[in-house]
């Protein structure tokens, strides 16, 4: 069964190598789901308390709020920004759930999504092993 939570931040970015307005710096209200798979717990009858969840993800979108993204990512397009979150969360164990995906928006109606198995086809492109880690 699977778990998600949404959050959200607000950052600046530009697009490297993009011919258009998006050349430009410019800010966005980035909305973030992340959802984790596991099994419910007989006792509690959950998979895991949304509080604990809601902390983590917020805990991570900290580090990306109020930002101008091209700081810490080479090129910090949605995928890049969806690919560098759900790393981060991964990092962070959380009893025996996985995290299954993190969804990234932009925009209203646009959005991304990486999984583990975007390694295989997106590789990493953070310009280091956790952009914002610690940040």
């Amino acid at each position: 069964m699977y778990i998600q939570i949404e959050d959200a931040f607000a950052a600046a970015h530009h697009l490297v190598g993009y011919e258009g307005k998006c050349a430009r710096i410019h800010g966005h209200r980035w909305v973030v789901k992340a959802a984790w798979c596991g099994t419910v717990d007989k006792t509690s009858g959950m998979i895991c308390d949304f509080a604990v969840l809601k902390e983590i993800l917020r805990g991570t979108l900290d580090s990306f709020d109020h930002r101008d993204l091209n700081d810490y990512l080479e090129n910090p397009t949605a995928e890049h920004v969806a690919e560098e979150i759900f790393r981060t969360l991964r990092a962070r164990k959380i009893g025996s759930l996985t995290l299954a995906y993190v969804i990234v928006a932009e925009t209203p109606g646009c959005q991304v999504m990486f999984n583990e198995k975007d390694y295989g086809c997106c590789g990493v492109h953070s310009t280091s092993e956790h952009a914002l880690a610690g940040s």
